[in-house]
């Protein structure tokens, strides 16, 4: 690699938050904590005051409220690097999953929780980086927008330099995606349902299917190429999860469908680790086995569509990393 070619690859490799200026960043931050006033950081719009400790739909106030942080191995290989990525859970959720892995955190509240200022939150962030951690992987950060760039903006000033991994459900507002464009190196977003009726059904939204699409363009008009490094971590692009549920193996492939009828070809995480968690039991069409031969055509028919970077799990990774958070490492 000549010097100019190895000068771009650097520039490309930096941050997006380190490329902004202080003045933007501050504007971020003040758009934040403004929405906070009447909250409209997901499509539910539910005005809480969060500024003044009230709490809406994802049940959060004006501080991050924390699970967990630590070194997890559990996330696609790209983004794990040599000790695991560093990932922040967050409490709360603009969804209300019945099969939710992380019930305890998003809805059940059934975990020893803390709320911390930004500046608590920050001193995690470079916690991770100095532990090894390969991205900052932020877990459900959409309620918590605001303390998260208060936070990345204290620990980018003491010499912060992660990937930032905007690890989400994609029921995001306008307005979030906004404060987030400029902000986030890696969007590792859901897509969960092609189908309103089972968006409401099983996640009490069913306006999120054209959310998460727009979510999903805005994201992709933001880091549209998918960049590996030559150890094959990733650095920056979008990296859309599509959750397989039993039953509605057919919903994947018209998500898949619809994002390449839209010129969106991010990379792609076929997730079969589906297991009824939660109240899933209450759903007797959530209680069977995904066919193993059709995950894997799925697989193929992502590939057909010219889609080239496909990660999968095998059916067998169920039984890994369920989490409980009233550990003081939830997948131990």
């Amino acid at each position: 690699m000549n010097a100019k070619n190895k000068r771009l690859r650097n520039r490309l490799k930096l941050p997006a938050y380190l490329k902004l200026s202080d003045e933007i960043f501050q504007e971020k931050i003040q758009f934040a904590d403004s929405i906070l006033e009447k909250c409209s950081l997901c499509p539910r719009k539910c005005s809480a005051s969060r500024i003044d400790g009230e709490k809406g739909f994802c049940m959060q106030s004006n501080n991050a409220s924390i699970a967990y942080y630590g070194l997890h191995l559990g996330e696609e290989p790209c983004l794990i690097g040599m000790k695991g990525a560093g990932t922040v859970f967050f409490a709360g959720c603009t969804l209300s999953c019945v099969f939710c892995q992380n019930y305890q955190i998003s809805q059940a509240y059934d975990y020893s929780s803390y709320e911390v200022p930004p500046e608590v939150l920050a001193g995690f962030f470079l916690d991770l980086q100095s532990r090894g951690a390969s991205v900052l992987d932020l877990v459900t950060p959409t309620p918590h927008i605001s303390a998260i760039l208060k936070a990345l903006y204290i620990a980018k000033n003491k010499g912060f330099t992660l990937p930032v991994v905007y690890n989400t459900n994609s029921y995001i507002s306008v307005e979030a995606l906004d404060i987030i464009t400029g902000i986030v190196d890696i969007y590792l977003a859901d897509f969960k349902y092609f189908s309103s009726s089972a968006a409401l059904k099983y996640s009490k939204a069913g306006d999120y299917p054209k959310h998460a699409l727009y979510a999903l363009k805005r994201m992709y008009l933001d880091r549209s190429v998918f960049f590996l490094d030559d150890n094959g971590q990733a650095y920056k692009g979008v990296l859309a999860r599509i959750l397989l549920l039993p039953n509605r193996i057919e919903e994947a492939e018209k998500i898949l469908q619809l994002l390449a009828s839209c010129g969106l070809f991010p990379a792609i995480s076929i997730m079969s680790q589906f297991s009824p968690f939660y109240n899933a039991g209450k759903y007797p069409e959530l209680c069977v086995e995904l066919e193993r031969d059709r995950v894997l055509k799925l697989v193929g028919y992502a590939g057909n569509l010219g889609f080239q970077d496909i990660f999968y799990q095998s059916c067998e990774a169920k039984n890994v990393f369920k989490p409980d958070f009233n550990k003081p490492n939830p997948f131990e």
